[in-house]
């Protein structure tokens, strides 16, 4: 069926392949008409009306697929036609005509296969108006007027809008990258609402043009529709739109946005009403429809939803796509539409669910959806062709298959079939044998834990052994240096200790001979029993110290007076440097801050310096200085500097002196440096050389200071006579005589 329309007395007219059909309402009667040309007596087919339209003075206007425009006269029931004419242009356009609109000014338009066509009947003359006057073709499928008289078309390239007041057209076409364009260029159907909203039936869906930002909101299946392949558009006196699709007849409420559906379970035909523009509004408000399926008419405000729900049932079940039988063995013990749960094995994880619902009118209406609890998080839906659902590996675990069905207008049946599977998990998979390796896995890390520690005490102690081993070798690489150092100042020693035991003597002899008098001189007795007491007690200390520098012991943290050590080794090299006539000056800070360190080991450090010192000056002629000075350096640290004037440190080779086994000495070790900066950098000092002006080398190191309190020790203002450690000692004295030692 491909036109359908009726007139002002309520006769409905039908355009079908070869005739004109008549069917009046009231008589029940119906009648044929067909034009009388020669040619269409031989071929039924040819006449084909596609277009039926009523004018003011009454006459039926008919468009045809091929055979051009008729004026039918309903009192004679004969036919005048209105074809193209190739060298005519004002003749019609094209002989194929799908839709005759007349507008609010009763001007007649024709939409036809090659452009937009106004006819003036009076003249049977035809205006022709085309986006495009040098294409071939140009379709039009529905016309329809918007408020301000713009006529609105429908066809194969969009939807345009045709201004009848210029001829000019614009138009909104399909774009791939944006959403909001029209979706799909085919527009079958166009209408203008009660409102004035353009609405577009496409070939995709349903589209809202919003005139103001030229953009569409297009409604598909998923948002209700039956089809996207929408054909026709009409309005009710609600101001729902009816729509009709390859899949029924849809009512869509603009304000709600929702979709009703309806097929053959409702009472249609068929579900087909594609074709041609086959759709019609009478003015009684009766809709009609038509399309392949054939044709149907209904008021719109008697429409009554069907609620009938036909129940829906299992039918089969598979494994790998093989039908499960009932028997022993199998998962099904009865037949699966009797069926309540099934229990598979992991092996069995792969099936297969059918389904049908108990309805016999129209199968194909039949809607479905279905859910997996436990797997699927939203129902599906389906049509009446998918009535199977297949999973694959479902992992273990227990879950529920439902599936409800509807029909037509119907809900969905509540609360459908159900279906619990249970899929077993394999057996290394299973709770008490995770337990198994659960245990089995803790009892090892327990072992590996035990081991490891086990192992790491071990290397602890290992290390420890190592470490104690290394810091007792390291001490006796110290004393041993220490004792060698000793040795080279066997004669300096042996002088220094015979000085004052000489001198004791004499004192003693002197004593004597004073007592030895008749009348004893008590007085000069005392004095030198007093010089040999204090020469007895300076050589006391000088071996007291040399026993301390070859005790060998641990090391032993206290509280250090630095100024004190550099007396004490100027004590002991006070002979080693009169031998080699080396001045020695001390320039030592007042209330220097005591460092916490090892005593022995910080006087091995500046017995090292001051000996090196002292050779290094041995064949230098002109001045020989040693200089030991003590101040307060950055940051809370003690620095300590010891120059000379000897021949200097190697060129370039400044650092290169605390090398193990570095030497300028014919005899040396090359140890006694790099065993005296580890000593400082173990007490968390820094040792260094540089050039001394105008020659020689000057050693430096720094400790830090202790925060503990302790009595601050003055230095004197010179080493000699009165400073407790050169008593009886004129060589000392006169070796200094002079020089001041401590700077202000």
């Amino acid at each position: 069926m491909n036109a359908i329309y009726e007139d002002r007395e309520g006769v409905v007219w039908v355009g079908i392949t070869g005739s004109l059909l008549r069917i009046d309402p009231k008589s029940k009667e119906y009648a044929f008409y067909r034009p009388s040309d020669p040619v269409l007596k031989f071929d039924l087919t040819a006449f084909d009306p596609t277009a039926i339209i009523e004018d003011r003075g009454g006459t039926l206007w008919v468009g045809t697929v091929g055979q051009g425009l008729y004026r039918f006269n309903r009192s004679t029931g004969e036919f005048h036609n209105y074809v193209h004419h190739p060298n005519d242009p004002s003749s019609l356009s094209d002989n194929t005509i799908i839709r005759i609109f007349i507008d609010s000014s009763e001007r007649m338009w024709l939409g036809t296969f090659n452009g937009l066509d106004r006819f003036d009947p009076s003249t049977g003359h035809f205006a022709t108006y085309k986006r495009d006057l040098q294409s071939g073709a140009e379709y039009y499928f529905d016309i329809d007027e918007d408020r301000n008289g713009g006529l609105w078309l429908g066809g194969t390239s969009g939807l345009q809008h045709f201004n009848p007041v210029t001829g000019k057209f614009a138009g909104y076409e399909h774009r791939l990258d944006d959403p909001h364009s029209l979706s799909d260029n085919r527009v079958t159907s166009v209408h203008i609402d009660h409102s004035g909203t353009v609405w577009a039936a496409t070939q995709s869906g349903l589209d809202k043009l919003n005139l103001e930002s030229g953009k569409f909101t297009s409604y598909y299946t998923r948002d209700g529709l039956p089809s996207d392949r929408v054909n026709c558009i009409l309005e009710d006196q609600l101001g729902h739109l009816w729509m009709s699709t390859n899949r029924g007849i849809s009512r869509f409420d603009p304000a709600a946005g929702t979709f009703k559906n309806y097929s053959t379970a409702d009472g249609l035909p068929g579900m087909d009403f594609t074709g041609w523009l086959t759709c019609f509004k009478g003015t009684t408000g009766r809709i009609f429809f038509g399309g392949f399926s054939g044709a149907t008419s209904f008021y719109p405000d008697r429409v009554v939803d069907s609620a009938y729900v036909p129940p829906v049932v299992f039918t089969d079940f598979r494994l790998f796509g093989r039908p499960v039988e009932v028997g022993s063995g199998s998962p099904l013990k009865k037949s699966i539409s009797y069926a309540d749960n099934i229990t598979l094995s992991h092996q069995q994880s792969t099936f297969a669910v059918e389904f049908a619902a108990l309805s016999y009118s129209d199968n194909t209406i039949n809607r479905y959806r279905y859910k997996l609890d436990g797997l699927d998080q939203q129902w599906n839906e389906t049509g009446s062709d998918q009535r199977m659902v297949n999973y694959a590996s479902l992992p273990a675990g227990d879950y529920t298959f439902h599936v409800q069905t509807a029909t037509g207008q119907s809900g969905w049946g509540l609360p459908g079939a159900t279906l619990r599977i249970q899929v077993l998990p394999p057996w290394w998979r299973t709770w008490w044998f995770r337990a198994v390796v659960a245990g089995a896995l803790l009892l090892l890390v327990w072992g590996v834990y035990h081991i490891r520690v086990r192992s790491i005490e071990q290397r602890y102690r290992e290390r420890r052994q190592a470490e104690e081993a290394l810091r007792q070798a390291h001490a006796d690489l110290i004393h041993a240096n220490r004792v060698s150092s000793m040795g080279e100042l066997t004669a300096s020693l042996a002088h220094e200790i015979a000085q004052p035991i000489t001198a004791a003597i004499i004192d003693a002899n002197s004593c004597l001979r004073w007592l030895a008098r008749d009348q004893p001189e008590l007085d000069e007795a005392r004095a030198s029993a007093s010089r040999s007491v204090k020469s007895a007690t300076r050589a006391a200390e000088i071996i007291k110290r040399v026993r301390v520098l070859f005790k060998k012991g641990a090391l032993q943290q206290e509280l250090v007076d630095l100024n004190e050590i550099i007396r004490e080794m100027m004590l002991l090299l006070h002979s080693e440097a009169t031998q080699f006539a080396v001045l020695v000056r001390t320039e030592l800070a007042a209330a220097l801050p005591r460092v916490m360190g090892d005593r022995v080991q910080l006087q091995q450090v500046l017995m090292n310096l001051m000996i090196n010192s002292i050779d290094a000056m041995k064949d230098v002629d002109g001045t020989r200085e040693l200089t030991i000075q003590s101040q307060c350096g950055e940051n809370g640290q003690v620095l300590i500097s010891v120059s000379d004037t000897g021949v200097g440190l190697p060129p370039q080779q400044a650092d290169k002196v605390f090398d193990a086994f570095f030497t300028t000495k014919t005899h040396g070790t090359g140890m006694g440096l790099r065993i005296s900066r580890s000593i400082i950098e173990s007490h968390g000092g820094r040792l260094w050389a540089a050039d001394n002006s105008p020659r020689g080398a000057r050693f430096w190191f720094t400790l830090p200071t202790s925060d503990k309190p302790r009595d601050l020790v003055m230095s004197g203002d010179r080493t000699g006579p009165g400073d407790g450690l050169h008593a009886n000692n004129p060589s000392f004295e006169s070796m200094n005589a002079g020089r001041p030692t401590q700077r202000e």
